[in-house]
């Protein structure tokens, strides 16, 4: 009875050894499920961690993407506008050059038609110093023709002289005695006087000095 009794003893002993060694195994494997459900736990609150800040930085770039893209706007419509400046600062240089070069036009006609004055001016003093000349000479050929007893041809001689000379002309009231003698003859009557025009009349003064009328 005792052999058997230690026997049944030892039997639970093992027995419960063995149940002790089967709990600690289960126990191990609770222990190593449960830390792989924490560690699988605490992977999937750092993941969805990572995808909080993933979709934070995704909104972030995508904002600064915005930005971007307003600023590339906002560059763009700067840079069309400088263009459409940069045009109109052409077209207001191309028409202030143009119109300097009308003012220098403007100026060079002015000089040319200075120039053409100057010219004409000169031209006719020239005609008028000629034409003194002309008279002088005239005068002087229609004396001498009146002397040479050609007294018609000596008188539209002198008169051909002093249509010659201006009206202001002092050497035309000078020749008008000599033109009044030789009309009249000395101051005898000359039933024949003839000019290149028609002479409507002739009024003398009784100093027998031509009139101011005379000739005009």
């Amino acid at each position: 009875m005792t052999s058997r009794g230690a026997c049944r003893n030892r039997e639970r002993l093992e027995r419960a050894e063995r149940e002790r060694e089967v709990a600690r195994t289960q126990r191990k494997r609770l222990q190593l499920v449960a830390a792989s459900m924490i560690g699988l736990a605490l992977i999937a609150v750092v993941g969805a961690g990572v995808a909080i800040r993933a979709t934070v930085i995704a909104n972030q770039l995508e904002v600064l993407a915005s930005v971007a893209k307003q600023k590339a706007d906002d560059a763009s419509r700067h840079a069309e506008e400088v263009k459409i400046s940069a045009e109109k600062a052409i077209a207001v240089a191309e028409q202030a050059s143009a119109a300097e070069w009308r003012a220098k036009e403007a100026q060079i006609a002015t000089i040319n038609a200075k120039e053409q004055e100057r010219l004409a001016i000169a031209r006719l003093e020239e005609k008028t110093e000629q034409a003194k000349e002309d008279s002088k000479l005239l005068f002087a050929y229609g004396v001498a023709e009146y002397k040479a007893d050609w007294p018609q041809s000596g008188v539209d001689i002198l008169l051909r002289a002093r249509a010659l000379r201006a009206d202001h002309d002092p050497l035309k009231q000078s020749y008008e005695p000599v033109l009044v003698d030789r009309l009249t003859r000395g101051n005898r009557s000359w039933a024949s006087m003839h000019h290149q025009d028609l002479i409507n009349h002739i009024a003398f003064s009784p100093d027998r000095q031509p009139n101011s009328n005379c000739f005009k």
